[in-house]
């Protein structure tokens, strides 16, 4: 079976709304060239770790994503926390501390 058949026969790639196909393309090509399948398995486990790496950059960026989007709310809770000593603390989205009205 030629390489281009086994290639066919595992289908596209499973790609999120947004991600890069071109991207996926160039990381499968690079692995193929530095492993050189010679048969059909050989390309099925290259193709299986690709995904994989796939899936360990997926989860970088979401976990990037995810610090980006809480990291205001976690600094908040923790400000709170120490900042308060017992006593109510205001700390609203426009204030920051040493700027705003801290109670």
């Amino acid at each position: 079976m030629k390489l281009d058949r086994a290639r066919s026969l595992l289908g596209e790639p499973l790609l999120l709304a947004g991600e890069d196909r071109a991207a996926y393309d160039e990381l499968l090509a690079a692995v193929n060239e530095a492993v050189q399948p010679s048969d059909v398995l050989e390309q099925i486990w290259t193709s299986e770790a690709v995904e994989k790496q796939w899936e360990a950059l997926r989860q970088r960026r979401f976990k990037t994503a995810f610090i980006a989007a809480c990291w205001q709310e976690a600094l908040r809770t923790i400000l709170k926390s120490l900042l308060s000593y017992g006593t109510p603390l205001s700390l609203d989205d426009d204030e920051m501390p040493g700027r705003g009205n801290i109670h």
